[in-house]
Protein backbone atom coordinates (compact mmCIF):
# COMPACT_ATOMS: atom_id res chain seq x y z
CA UNK A 1 0.00 0.00 0.00
CA UNK A 2 1.24 3.64 -1.15
CA UNK A 3 2.31 5.60 2.11
CA UNK A 4 1.83 9.44 0.96
CA UNK A 5 4.16 12.29 1.99
CA UNK A 6 3.55 14.99 4.35
CA UNK A 7 1.46 17.51 2.02
CA UNK A 8 -0.61 14.51 1.02
CA UNK A 9 -0.31 15.32 -2.62
CA UNK A 10 2.65 13.21 -4.50
CA UNK A 11 2.14 9.42 -3.49
CA UNK A 12 5.32 7.55 -2.46
CA UNK A 13 5.23 3.77 -3.61
CA UNK A 14 7.91 1.74 -2.07
CA UNK A 15 9.67 -0.56 -4.61
CA UNK A 16 10.09 -4.03 -3.18
CA UNK A 17 13.38 -5.24 -4.02
CA UNK A 18 14.13 -9.05 -3.68
CA UNK A 19 17.43 -10.54 -2.27
CA UNK A 20 19.45 -11.80 -4.55
CA UNK A 21 19.58 -15.49 -5.67
CA UNK A 22 21.37 -17.64 -2.89
CA UNK A 23 24.67 -18.41 -5.23
CA UNK A 24 25.06 -14.81 -5.66
CA UNK A 25 28.53 -13.63 -6.02
CA UNK A 26 29.69 -10.12 -6.17
CA UNK A 27 30.69 -9.96 -9.31
CA UNK A 28 27.57 -10.32 -10.69
CA UNK A 29 25.89 -7.46 -12.34
CA UNK A 30 21.94 -6.82 -12.48
CA UNK A 31 21.06 -6.28 -16.33
CA UNK A 32 17.33 -5.60 -15.83
CA UNK A 33 14.61 -6.06 -13.30
CA UNK A 34 10.74 -5.90 -14.43
CA UNK A 35 7.36 -7.37 -12.78
CA UNK A 36 8.19 -11.48 -13.23
CA UNK A 37 12.35 -11.66 -13.26
CA UNK A 38 15.96 -9.91 -13.34
CA UNK A 39 18.21 -10.84 -15.52
CA UNK A 40 21.84 -11.10 -13.98
CA UNK A 41 24.82 -11.14 -16.03
CA UNK A 42 27.55 -13.82 -14.35
CA UNK A 43 31.00 -12.66 -16.01
CA UNK A 44 33.03 -16.24 -15.45
CA UNK A 45 30.28 -18.77 -15.85
CA UNK A 46 32.43 -21.48 -17.38
CA UNK A 47 36.06 -21.37 -17.88
CA UNK A 48 37.89 -23.98 -19.73
CA UNK A 49 41.66 -24.54 -19.83
CA UNK A 50 43.31 -26.30 -22.66
CA UNK A 51 47.02 -27.80 -21.66
CA UNK A 52 49.40 -28.19 -24.45
CA UNK A 53 51.67 -31.41 -24.38
CA UNK A 54 54.59 -29.24 -25.85
CA UNK A 55 56.33 -27.53 -23.15
CA UNK A 56 57.15 -24.58 -25.45
CA UNK A 57 53.54 -23.41 -25.63
CA UNK A 58 51.62 -21.89 -23.04
CA UNK A 59 48.13 -23.69 -22.03
CA UNK A 60 44.88 -21.71 -23.11
CA UNK A 61 42.26 -20.78 -20.86
CA UNK A 62 39.04 -19.13 -22.16
CA UNK A 63 36.06 -17.96 -19.80
CA UNK A 64 32.27 -17.72 -21.31
CA UNK A 65 29.92 -15.26 -19.72
CA UNK A 66 26.11 -16.25 -19.05
CA UNK A 67 22.96 -15.04 -18.21
CA UNK A 68 20.86 -16.25 -14.82
CA UNK A 69 17.03 -15.51 -15.51
CA UNK A 70 15.94 -15.13 -12.06
CA UNK A 71 12.10 -15.74 -11.32
CA UNK A 72 11.30 -14.41 -7.68
CA UNK A 73 8.23 -14.80 -5.16
CA UNK A 74 5.49 -12.76 -5.41
CA UNK A 75 4.88 -11.24 -2.02
CA UNK A 76 0.85 -10.48 -3.37
CA UNK A 77 0.25 -14.22 -3.97
CA UNK A 78 -0.38 -17.08 -1.65
CA UNK A 79 2.92 -18.64 -1.21
CA UNK A 80 1.94 -22.30 -1.81
CA UNK A 81 0.39 -21.43 -5.21
CA UNK A 82 3.50 -18.93 -6.03
CA UNK A 83 5.62 -21.88 -6.05
CA UNK A 84 3.19 -23.61 -8.63
CA UNK A 85 3.27 -20.54 -10.52
CA UNK A 86 6.99 -20.26 -10.51
CA UNK A 87 7.86 -23.65 -11.03
CA UNK A 88 5.39 -24.24 -13.71
CA UNK A 89 6.36 -20.91 -15.68
CA UNK A 90 10.36 -21.96 -14.91
CA UNK A 91 9.72 -25.68 -16.62
CA UNK A 92 7.25 -23.57 -19.83
CA UNK A 93 10.03 -21.32 -20.31
CA UNK A 94 13.29 -24.03 -20.53
CA UNK A 95 11.36 -26.54 -22.76
CA UNK A 96 10.70 -23.63 -24.90
CA UNK A 97 13.68 -22.60 -25.68
CA UNK A 98 15.53 -26.12 -25.99
CA UNK A 99 12.63 -26.72 -28.95
CA UNK A 100 13.38 -23.87 -30.80
CA UNK A 101 16.77 -24.65 -30.67
CA UNK A 102 16.28 -27.83 -32.02
CA UNK A 103 14.32 -27.00 -34.47
CA UNK A 104 17.10 -24.30 -35.61
CA UNK A 105 15.43 -20.88 -34.46
CA UNK A 106 18.21 -18.56 -33.40
CA UNK A 107 17.81 -18.29 -29.13
CA UNK A 108 20.25 -19.03 -26.09
CA UNK A 109 21.42 -22.08 -25.73
CA UNK A 110 20.12 -23.55 -22.61
CA UNK A 111 23.09 -23.86 -20.20
CA UNK A 112 21.54 -25.09 -16.99
CA UNK A 113 18.18 -24.96 -14.70
CA UNK A 114 17.70 -24.58 -11.02
CA UNK A 115 14.35 -25.23 -9.73
CA UNK A 116 15.02 -24.94 -6.20
CA UNK A 117 15.90 -21.12 -7.30
CA UNK A 118 13.66 -20.50 -9.59
CA UNK A 119 16.83 -19.67 -12.25
CA UNK A 120 17.10 -20.14 -15.61
CA UNK A 121 20.95 -20.30 -16.89
CA UNK A 122 21.38 -19.38 -20.84
CA UNK A 123 24.65 -18.32 -23.30
CA UNK A 124 24.88 -14.67 -23.35
CA UNK A 125 23.87 -13.26 -26.66
CA UNK A 126 25.59 -9.92 -27.98
CA UNK A 127 23.98 -7.31 -30.03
Amino acid sequence: QPSTSSNNKNPVVKKYNPPPPRYYESNWQLLSQGAEARIWLIPSYLTTCVINKDKDENSTTTTKSAICKERFPKSYRHPTLDAQITKSRLKAESKCLVRCRKNGVKCPVMLGVDPANSCLFMELVTG
